[in-house]
């Protein structure tokens, strides 16, 4: 698992995430970066290559067993707003799978280029100071 903080959003890719039910202040942007992947939201279970979950929003994400990637977003900040008009007042959006093309892309592209001096990698408790 890779953890990495920036000001207002965590990202976390890993290909072993299994979340018991639970609900938190972030806005969630979940994508897999091959097929799809299973989560319950507010008790109905989905299926879909990306997904955008409101803020304080119930769900549970079972193990893909394949590479995710999540983004925790400040629920205050300009860019969860941006996702906020996606989601259009709904608390859940399954992306397209067409659009996912792209964004796999770009992801996988631009992930090995992510640095932060202060990342917190595979369990270690280094903190950025």
């Amino acid at each position: 698992m890779n953890l990495y903080g920036a000001e207002h959003h965590l990202m976390v890719v890993s290909d072993s995430i299994d979340a018991d039910e639970h609900r938190h202040s972030f806005l969630q942007v979940t994508i897999s970066l091959k097929g799809e992947f299973d989560i319950e939201v507010a008790g109905q279970g989905l299926s879909g290559p990306g997904i955008i979950i409101n803020s304080n929003v119930v769900h549970r994400l079972k193990e893909a067993g394949h590479p995710l990637m999540l983004l925790l977003i400040d629920s205050t900040s300009e860019m969860a707003a941006s996702f906020r008009r996606v989601l259009e007042g709904q608390q859940v959006h399954v992306f397209p799978q067409g659009m996912m093309i792209s964004i796999r892309e770009f992801v996988q592209k631009e992930y090995a280029g992510v640095k932060d001096p202060g990342v917190i990698r595979k369990g270690s408790a280094r903190s950025r100071k």
